[in-house]
């Protein structure tokens, strides 16, 4: 990850894990903000292994320059079967951030798994809860009834939003721009930290 000043604008180029248990709706997700389409006849594929999309963002106004902020996101779509957690260290190499995705009719069955990708993602890689987010994603045409709970321990210092594209699409692409721009603003304050120290040094 790493930030870009250009005369007339800002730019964060980062990459971004997609990651949950199968069929909780990250390729879904990963189209919807990558403005990608497939055509599956209705049919669930899993990914295999990976699929990477890559796309620019808008995150509004630089508050330190007042340029315009934007993003270049190399976006990871990883697959959730077991048999790929072979290609986890490939997967997190040089990741900013981690967006967790799990289907909240069933929570109590993804609970393991969703602390597993935690604590190899997120707190493995040394990253801060900042850096991720945690969606609990309705799927279309998902029965009715009410919702459950994010799941607790370690998780419950993330921060978890209820995400559904048929009812309120918007609220992704929100909480998408949410995670960017805290990760400009997290990795700009370590490159501050860091010139502070060098010039200290000198």
């Amino acid at each position: 990850m790493r930030i870009c000043w250009q005369q007339a604008y800002s730019m964060l180029r980062t990459k971004i894990l997609m990651v949950g248990p199968p069929e909780s709706g990250k390729s879904m997700i990963a189209n919807y903000l990558g403005d990608a389409t497939e055509s599956s006849g209705g049919e669930y594929n899993p990914t295999q292994g990976v699929r990477i999309m890559e796309f620019e963002w808008d995150l509004g106004e630089d508050p330190k320059t007042g340029n315009p902020l934007r993003a270049d996101v190399e976006l990871w779509d990883c697959g959730g079967r077991k048999e790929f957690e072979s290609c986890w260290p490939a997967f997190s190499k040089d990741a900013g951030g981690v967006m967790m995705v799990y289907n909240p009719d069933k929570a109590q069955q993804h609970l393991t798994e969703l602390e597993k990708w935690y604590t190899y993602f997120v707190a493995g890689q040394k990253l801060d809860n900042s850096q991720c987010v945690l969606f609990a994603h309705r799927k279309p045409n998902a029965p009715a009834g009410s919702e459950e709970p994010p799941p607790a321990g370690q998780l419950s210092e993330v921060h978890c939003v209820f995400t559904d594209l048929e009812e309120e699409p918007e609220g992704i692409r929100e909480e998408f721009t949410k995670l960017l721009f805290g990760l400009f603003c997290h990795h700009r304050d370590r490159q501050d930290q860091e010139e502070m120290r060098i010039v200290g040094n000198t």
